[in-house]
């Protein structure tokens, strides 16, 4: 009676501390959690089993996240969706047990058919503690309303009060809390309903719900001793514990931290005028597998996977995967091993993770072999240790580039790694245990199956959200801001949002840093070490990424993937700011760039504030292998083909007869190439003049035009049209061919003449193809803004040689249409022109900065900082 009181009060105040709660955590929002399983070599695509599972009382759903994950890592005879059914979550789940069934049913069954890609043949249902009896009743429902849906296959409940709960029968103190939670909507009244005749659980046991149960094909009943919330015999629907040779003892030994075995064992007749004794009398003669299960650790209140080790999840995990005649051995590097075993090699530590060798593997006979046996296993710890991190921005297109690039040279960096430790092991192999090499050899087979090389966008990561979650993401905001300016060629609107980069360090700085100490420091990605080294992209959180990386021994290794001028305030300005603000900057931040065109790693200091001794001077921008590789791309004036990806029906049709294109040695490719996001006028500009060039005399003319991501309105527009123009006006000799937002690493390769923007990825492009030896004509362009008519008026200036007039019409050019970062190359600013062209005298007084109290000493010193000058830029402007 003692532990029925208990355990009573223990059921009511875990229900009130939950009901006072808050609601609205992450499944109140009716947010369905949902994967699908693996396909075994015998499944078939056209045959699916829904595994949905119904949650308990006051549930939220995430304490189901990890059976959910368990069961779509393992493999069955048939593809399994695996569904936390969202109809009942959070304040759903403590209304009466029938409107539950209810909704349940209606969602199971729009599952079943609502979804065309995937035809259902079976379903399971698994219910937890009180989804277990909600699960029943909505099995009653589907078999009603459609019985030929699909097969019921299976039912599973955990730690279910099939039978009522036996320490609310003298409950005399469980109205009173119930009172003072005011929450239950009347789940609880009907599990402690006492009277025979009123008693929901009695009516479950008969007439068309005792039908509709018996029609799986399976059921299974999992409950516990130790259980002081759902007692053992309401949890496995019999009378009395089996006997202990009732239960056979290998299943015990293969689940030794949870003790799961399992019992057929028959039952007796109840006798007590119950309303457990009806229910347990109603199902006597009905075959259940029923799953004794004890806790290694005795917890009253462990009641649900949530509350149990990885370890004793892993055991429960294996054992219903088996139930439903499916296995999730053999997990691969960086699963979640709650669900099952590790593949050989891999040891399971939260996620699989390489098993590592220690010193003792060693059984050298000699000072000479043992030395080398203990290389080859620190080279092996080492290998399979280390991974890499590499943030970046999607904002533009370049970094995220970039960082992909980055990242396939680290994962090549890894694969030599893994060579080195095989080829070691193998020399040695001699002097180590054999199965330490067996288990070894099987670590290196498996982490070349995942990339150690993980790559995060700051921009779709909880960084630039303001909740510091991920819910209300601000990113694709960001995002969609820069890029929409960049279209449109609005260089004003992309030197503000530049000038906003501060703002956004302060505005999300403290979640960004809590969210990259999540991936460093808490295995977020699976590892049980931080990252060997952390790589970015781009300048954005700097401060936040280097007071996460504490533990990270290498540093941040920061790349820059625009041409190092001193008008690269968007790249520079951050460190400059960072070095003032930061105490760990100098010995923390490590900058890769090209050499600058004058001044060397003291040029890169003064712009950067870097120090020297952190500054690598790298002989490529981030580009792919096929720019910095001898004939991995085509060269100008060699026959190829180029095929096109067609990524829209119009596409599609265009390039019928066309694709691939193929060129011979003496046929001309011009690429008009504007960056990831061009302006759109500006690429139908180039299409038109260029239709007005004067034919080849040899061989054909071929114009390729870079249209941006087929996915922008604006830019499916932009094709359409040069589409519409190509085909009024192409010739046999002069060929516009525009193509969507796609790889052009073939067409930047074979180019004669290449149209692109200064600056950005393309440029590390091109000067990596110039490097390999190529002399193809490369066109800057400008985008001309505000004041047009001030370039053609310079251009048009009378008594100047046209070296004069050329050059004064570059630096307006430059000056009135190009992003600061963009303006140094190829030409230097004349700065002192570009004041008195916008009125400023001689003696005016503009900017109080130490770089300049008047023009003359402004415009006299060209190595002003950037800084300084980007701000007279800015305050110039008519």
């Amino acid at each position: 009676m003692m532990r029925s009181l208990n355990g009573a009060l223990f059921v009511a105040l875990a229900g009130l501390g939950q009901a006072l709660r808050a609601e609205h955590a992450l499944t109140d929002a009716r947010e369905r959690i949902q994967c699908s399983s693996h396909q075994s070599d015998a499944a078939q695509d056209d045959d699916w089993q829904l595994i949905a599972i119904v949650s308990g009382y006051d549930a939220s759903g995430e304490g189901q996240r990890s059976l959910v994950e368990g069961l779509c890592s393992a493999n069955f005879a048939r593809r399994a969706m695996v569904v936390v059914l969202a109809s009942n979550l959070g304040a759903a789940t403590r209304e009466p047990l029938k409107a539950q069934g209810h909704r349940v049913a209606d969602e199971v069954l729009q599952l079943l058919s609502g979804d065309k890609s995937r035809r259902y043949t079976r379903y399971t249902l698994i219910g937890h503690s009180l989804g277990g009896l909600v699960g029943r009743l909505a099995a009653t429902e589907i078999e009603a309303k459609k019985p030929n849906q699909a097969r019921p296959q299976a039912f599973i409940s955990l730690f279910s009060p099939h039978a009522g709960v036996q320490s609310f029968v003298g409950g005399t103190f469980l109205p009173s809390l119930l009172w003072l939670s005011g929450r239950d909507k009347g789940a609880l009244k009907d599990l402690c309903e006492e009277d025979v005749e009123k008693s929901i659980l009695v009516e479950m046991s008969r007439g068309s719900h005792h039908k509709a149960f018996e029609r799986f094909e399976k059921r299974v009943l999992y409950s516990s001793h130790a259980d002081w919330l759902v007692d053992f015999e309401t949890g496995a629907i019999i009378k009395e514990v089996p006997h202990e040779e009732q239960i056979p003892l290998p299943s015990f030994l293969n689940y030794p931290l949870l003790g799961l075995r399992t019992s057929n064992a028959s039952q007796g007749l109840c006798e007590d005028p119950t309303v457990r004794c009806e229910v347990l009398n109603a199902w006597r003669n009905v075959s259940f597998r029923r799953i004794s299960t004890e806790w290694t650790l005795f917890r009253p209140d462990k009641h649900s996977t949530k509350s149990m080790s990885l370890e004793e999840q892993a055991e429960l995990l294996r054992h219903i995967t088996g139930e439903l005649d499916g296995s999730n051995a053999n997990l691969p590097r960086g699963s979640r091993c709650a669900s099952g075993y590790c593949a050989f090699g891999l040891e399971c530590s939260g996620t699989c993770q390489p098993k590592t060798l220690s010193e003792d593997a060693c059984v050298a006979d000699t000072d000479e072999s043992r030395t080398g046996c203990l290389n080859a296993i620190r080279t092996f710890n080492h290998a399979v240790e280390t991974w890499f991190l590499v943030v970046t921005s999607s904002g533009g297109g370049g970094h995220l580039v970039a960082a992909k690039n980055l990242q396939q040279t680290l994962i090549e960096e890894l694969d030599g790694s893994y060579m080195l430790a095989m080829e070691l092991l193998r020399r040695y192999q001699g002097s180590l245990k054999p199965h330490a090499l067996k288990l070894a050899k099987a670590a290196l087979l498996q982490v070349q199956q995942k990339s150690a090389v993980e790559l995060v966008d700051l921009m779709k990561s909880p960084c630039t959200s303001l909740d510091g979650n991920g819910y209300i993401s601000l990113g694709d905001f960001m995002t969609a801001q820069w890029n929409s300016k960049q279209q449109a060629g609005n260089i004003k609107g992309l030197k503000e949002l530049v000038s906003y980069q501060p703002v956004a360090d302060m505005a999300f700085g403290s979640q960004c840093r809590n969210y990259m100490k999540s991936l460093i420091k808490e295995s977020t990605f699976g590892y049980q070490q931080p990252p060997t080294r952390l790589i970015s992209t781009q300048p954005l959180f700097l401060q936040s990424l280097l007071d996460a990386a504490e533990d990270v021994s290498a540093g941040i290794d920061l790349y820059m993937t625009d041409l190092p001028t001193p008008e690269a305030v968007h790249f520079f300005g951050p460190l400059t700011k960072l070095r003032q603000l930061s105490s760990t900057f100098t010995r923390r931040l490590y900058l890769h760039t090209l050499a600058p065109s004058r001044g060397g790693v003291k040029e890169l200091e003064k712009l950067s504030g870097v120090p020297q001794q952190q500054i690598k001077m790298e002989k490529f921008m981030p580009v792919s292998f096929g720019f910095t590789r001898k004939d991995e791309l085509p060269s100008p004036e060699t026959a190829t083909a180029i095929r096109l990806k067609a990524q829209l029906p119009v596409e599609e049709e265009f390039l019928k007869g066309k694709n691939p294109v193929m060129l011979e040695a003496e046929d001309q490719l011009v690429l008009v190439m504007l960056g990831s996001q061009p302006t759109a006028d500006a690429v139908r500009t180039y299409a038109e003049e260029s239709l007005k060039l004067p034919e080849r005399n040899v061989g054909r003319r071929f114009i390729f035009l870079a249209c941006g991501r087929p996915s922008s309105s604006t830019y499916k527009k932009l094709y359409e049209d040069l589409v519409a123009l190509a085909r009024a006006r192409s010739t046999s000799k002069t060929q516009l061919l525009p193509f969507t937002g796609q790889s052009a690493q073939q067409i930047l390769g074979r180019a004669d003449v290449t149209v692109t923007r200064s600056g950005g990825l393309t440029a590390g492009e091109l000067l990596a193809l110039h490097r390999r030896g190529d002399r193809k004509q490369v066109l800057l362009h400008v985008e001309p803004v505000e004041k047009e008519e001030k370039t053609r008026t310079l251009a048009g200036l009378p008594d100047m040689e046209d070296h004069v007039m050329m050059a004064l019409a570059a630096d307006q050019a430059a000056l009135e249409g190009m992003v600061p970062w963009e303006v140094e190359e190829p030409f230097p600013v004349n700065w002192k022109l570009f004041l008195n062209l916008r009125g400023f005298n001689r003696e005016a007084r503009f900017w109080s900065g130490a770089c300049g109290k008047s023009l003359e000493k402004f415009a006299g010193d060209h190595h002003c900082a950037a800084d300084d000058q980007a701000a007279i830029l800015g305050a110039t402007r008519m």
